[in-house]
């Protein structure tokens, strides 16, 4: 069976917190070569944060990839030759866009993803305001599935104030269509799907459930799209505690809300009866969330 990877991204909007934490920036060593990993919260509400992160390796040689051309053109060069002026018509993969330090959100510079752990290493602080957009990687770790937002740019932005702020944390995500369901009386709708991931040799078929709180939105799948179809959704990113007022103190009034919630879809992304759903379980998963690039675009993707 022909099978294509299912691109997620993300964006959001926030105040970096964490970076105190010893685990924020970490390192070591792999056959590969030396590799880096930063970590850290934005806080998108009062109750809200949404981790996002960024994985870069120092290997000693770099593939750079011909800009502006779908050919796959490519060379590689050493790694202390990768910003040398002669290859400004090549790029990168994995590169990582950023203003910080740099003042103006027009005035951005891209880093190969282990130089941008280490810019924002130097740079970041707890507190600042930031829009992130990025690779949204879903994947399955022990039976559980596993949301990471893998950082592609990194703006600063004007100071947020979050007294009448909603959230401005949003996905977008291609998904192999199985069923929807009731998960909770009253209390919104299951999306159960497949995610298509490329490994080092093949594709992984990865179970992935997602929620849906508004009956129109569920309607339309039941009602339009079948077993196997393929199609873009877009929605919300959900990581809080519900909270409420009791004489002036906010306390936590439920349980934990972690997910993502389909809001809608792309009409022109389906493609129906695309997968066979039984053969498409057959595949093994054992992939890497971290070895694919993809683009994102602003609000709405």
């Amino acid at each position: 069976m022909n099978l294509s990877p299912t691109y997620g991204n993300f964006v959001l909007r926030g105040v970096v917190v964490g970076l105190a934490d010893k685990k924020t920036f970490t390192e070591g060593q792999t056959d590969s070569g030396k590799w880096k990993k930063a970590q850290f919260g934005v806080k998108v509400s009062e109750n809200s944060i949404i981790y996002v992160e960024i994985f870069g390796l120092k290997p000693s040689k770099v593939k750079l990839f011909k800009r502006g051309t779908n050919t796959g053109e490519s060379l590689t060069v050493e790694w202390d030759d990768l910003y040398s002026s002669k290859y400004n018509d090549y790029r990168y993969a994995n590169q990582v866009k950023t203003n910080l330090g740099r003042g103006n959100i027009n005035d951005d510079l891209s880093l190969i993803a282990w130089d941008a752990i280490e810019y924002f290493e130097q740079r970041l602080k707890d507190g600042l305001n930031v829009l992130v957009k990025g690779s949204l990687q879903l994947s399955e770790y022990k039976g559980s599935p596993q949301e990471q937002f893998a950082i592609k740019e990194l703006y600063v932005l004007e100071n947020c104030n979050f007294k009448y702020k909603h959230p401005e944390a949003f996905f977008s995500q291609e998904i192999v269509y199985v069923s929807v369901d009731s998960f909770k009386e009253n209390d919104g709708y299951r999306l159960n799907t497949r995610i298509i991931n490329r490994n080092t040799s093949d594709y992984d078929a990865v179970p992935f459930n997602f929620y849906i709180y508004n009956k129109d939105v569920y309607d339309y799948f039941k009602n339009n799209i079948s077993i196997g179809s393929t199609l873009r959704v877009h929605g919300n990113i959900l990581n809080y505690v519900p909270l409420k007022i009791i004489d002036e103190y906010r306390v936590i009034s439920g349980t934990a809300v972690k997910g993502l919630e389909v809001t809608g879809g792309n009409i022109r992304s389906i493609n129906l009866n695309r997968y066979d759903v039984d053969r498409l379980d057959s595949t093994i998963i054992n992939g890497s969330p971290f070895e694919e690039d993809t683009n994102i675009y602003e609000w709405g993707f």
